[in-house]
């Protein structure tokens, strides 16, 4: 189990930052779309505008399957190959 997740909070750790700055970009993007991208994030963040628990959300949730991949095949493994010559 501890295996499984371990390789969840991997995942999740992996794929979040992506998600956290995606997410922001293109609300800076939609917010100020007179701006450069990186004036419009620059004033998206100084403005507190800025978003984590949304992005965060969304991340925990596409790593969901990962996890039940990662799980899925050390059950797999265990069930198949523990104790078998």
């Amino acid at each position: 189990m501890g295996g499984a997740v371990a390789g969840g909070i991997s995942t999740l750790s992996q794929i979040a930052p992506q998600f956290i700055t995606d997410y922001n970009l293109t609300k800076a993007e939609k917010e100020y779309p007179e701006l450069p991208e990186g004036q419009a994030i620059n004033k998206l963040i100084d403005e507190n505008k800025a978003e984590m628990l949304v992005p965060l959300a969304g991340a925990a949730i596409a790593s969901i399957p990962e996890y039940i991949g990662i799980r899925g095949f050390n059950n797999f493994m265990l069930k198949n190959t523990a104790g078998k010559k």
